[in-house]
Order: structure tokens, then C-alpha cells, then sequence
């Protein structure tokens, strides 16, 4: 569009009239339209008997599948509902005709939980640990008081809520006798109603005899339930028949307790332990 504007100018705009006259049903004869049905029966023009087959389609039964992963995992990716096992081996089917599975395992820090009475939560005043295989296994040594934390507060004040002294903790407000915060260690504190527990990023805390996780509260000494970390689990994934689609090498051991009187394939799949090799 060139030229200059002029007063009164303007533009319409409208739809194209009789647009539908252009569109054409192009099939006129029913004979080209595709189309099939799940079951067909013609009779041969060379069969001469008067015999008739009559054909029904049946409902297949439904079987329960006791190892459906559904069943047996949480349907979630998220390791707060993650589900918890005590032993190695655990078997899942996938059912057929799954358009997509995501499969997700976590692992698990080493812990150490309190349970502690309201009359312990007031007096609490220091924190001890020691670990093994960490960046620094300590003993570390907390002063947690709480006139450690607030100075200026009144001589009979106390903790209330664990929460407070956690979070005290994760910013660095209370350190070690070595001046160090727990974070500089890479731990990680939480606290909730009457539960203070700590997570270690690396090593183990020390579960049994000295430098196990306590907590000192002038009317004697608490230790934690302490936990070792977990390393995340190995899958290894096949078909019904058997057939080792992926995951890592097995060792004989594995391949025997695959193979070896095991509901996981079906009874007439060609499973052996030729197909792990």
C-alpha cells in the first residue's frame, strides 16, 4: 500500500463470501471409503459344504497382577513419599500396553533423630557428635543454650520450639567450640513439635559407644537414633519373556536368582540363563 492518507479514507475489512463453495466431497462412490471391521468371514467360491461358522468375540478374563508397580511403589517422584525398603530384591511388572514409566531411586543421608520431652527442650544445653568417612569426623561440640543464642534475654527464659534452635543452627548463630557452623560440616538440622533430628551430607554419624550424637540438658544426657546412609538402588529391567533390556552386568549369583524358581517371566517364555551372558 503506498500513497499518502487523506481525510475520510478507511478500510473494510469482511470475510470471503460463498468461501464454502470451494470445499468438494471428493469420494463418490461408497466403495472407496477404507474401512475394516475387528472380525471378517467371507466364504470361499470354491467350498461346497452347507456348513456355517458362527464367530463371537470374547472378554479375554482379567488376571491380577500382585507385582504391579503400582502396587508396590508410590506413584510419585518426589523422595519425601518415597517408599522404603529392608530388603534387597524387589520385583515390579510394568503392565503392557504402558505408554511411559519413570522410575526414580534416591539416596539417603546418614541421620540422627531426638525425641525429647518439653522438660529437656528447656534445659537443653550442648550438642556433641562424631562421624566417620566425612570431611571432618569431629568430635564436634555445640554450645546450644538458649542465653547463647539470645544474650540479652532473661535468665529464666528457655527453648519453646525446636524449630527456633534448628534454624539457629543452619544459619550459623550457634557454632562449635571450633567455631564452625554445622553447615561448614555439611549438616543439615530440622525441628518439629518434639523431634530434632540432624542430616549429614557425607559420611556416617558414629552409631555405638563414644561419639555417638547427644544432647546434654542439666538433668542428664539423651542420644539420637542414628541411621547410616543408603546408596541409591540398581535397576535392572526385562520383558516377560526374559530378555535383559537394560541395566548392568549380572554376576552368576544374579543370574541364578533370576532364573531359578522365580514368578517374574512367564512360565513358557524362553528365559535361560544363556540370555544374560
Amino acid at each position: 500500500m503506498t500513497g499518502t492518507a487523506r481525510n475520510g479514507d478507511y478500510f473494510e475489512v469482511k470475510r470471503a463470501v460463498s468461501a464454502a463453495a470451494n470445499i468438494k466431497f471428493l469420494i463418490t462412490k461408497p466403495q472407496e471409503i477404507a474401512a475394516s471391521g475387528l472380525l471378517t468371514v467371507e466364504p470361499s467360491i470354491k467350498n461346497s459344504s452347507d456348513a456355517e461358522l458362527d464367530a463371537q468375540l470374547l472378554a479375554g478374563a482379567k488376571t491380577d497382577e500382585p507385582l504391579e508397580v503400582a502396587k508396590v511403589l508410590k506413584n510419585s517422584l518426589s523422595p519425601i513419599q518415597a517408599t522404603d525398603f529392608i530388603a534387597t530384591g524387589l520385583a515390579a511388572v510394568i503392565p503392557a500396553g504402558t505408554p511411559a514409566a519413570k522410575i526414580a531411586s534416591f539416596a539417603k543421608q546418614s541421620t540422627a533423630q531426638f525425641q525429647l520431652q518439653d522438660l529437656v527442650i528447656k534445659n537443653l544445653q550442648q550438642l556433641s557428635f562424631q562421624r566417620t568417612g566425612s570431611t571432618s569426623d569431629g568430635p564436634h561440640s555445640f554450645d546450644i543454650r538458649y542465653g547463647t543464642a539470645y544474650p540479652n534475654a532473661a535468665s529464666n527464659s528457655t527453648w519453646k520450639d525446636l524449630n527456633e534452635l534448628a534454624n539457629l543452627l543452619n544459619s550459623g548463630v550457634l557454632r562449635s567450640a571450633s567455631n564452625l557452623s554445622i553447615a561448614d560440616l555439611g549438616v543439615r538440622a530440622s525441628g518439629n513439635e518434639g523431634r530434632l533430628t540432624f542430616a549429614s551430607s557425607n559420611g556416617n554419624f558414629v552409631s555405638t559407644g563414644a561419639g555417638v550424637p547427644s544432647l546434654s540438658a542439666g538433668v542428664g544426657s539423651i542420644e539420637a537414633i542414628v541411621k547410616d546412609a543408603v546408596s541409591a538402588s540398581n535397576f535392572q529391567i526385562f520383558t516377560r519373556e526374559g530378555r535383559h533390556l537394560a541395566g548392568g552386568s549380572l554376576t552368576q549369583e544374579d543370574i541364578t536368582n533370576f532364573t531359578d524358581g522365580k514368578k517374574w517371566f512367564y512360565s513358557r517364555s524362553c528365559l535361560s540363563r544363556r540370555i544374560f551372558e
